[in-house]
């Protein structure tokens, strides 16, 4: 005699379904390095500092955000990428994902 049995049933249950994501992002592989450096080196930011010596630090916080941004538009674009879900495998925790990197 065998305590093994066969147990089948059904639930109602529904997988919820994984919703693609759109993300802004950057390609950041196609930063040419001196062309960024060289429009730094020409900007606001770095071409007379004598004339930042009275700006207030938020004024100089914004100057510093508005001039990045625009190089970076410039030289490595902003493009909206549709992002899928991966599937959920609730087996492959922090351990797994060490010994996967070693």
């Amino acid at each position: 005699m065998s305590d093994h049995v066969l147990i089948r049933f059904v639930l109602p249950l529904k997988k919820p379904i994984a919703k693609a994501q759109w993300v802004t992002c950057r390609a950041w592989g196609l930063l040419s390095r001196d062309a960024f450096a060289s429009d730094l080196e020409a900007s606001e930011l770095c071409a007379d500092l004598d004339a930042l010596v009275d700006t207030s630090a938020d004024d100089i916080v914004q100057l510093y955000r508005d001039v990045l941004t625009a190089l970076l538009d410039k030289h490595c674009p902003a493009v909206k990428v549709r992002r899928r879900p991966k599937k959920a495998t609730p087996w492959f925790d922090a351990d797994c994902r060490a010994a996967r990197s070693r």
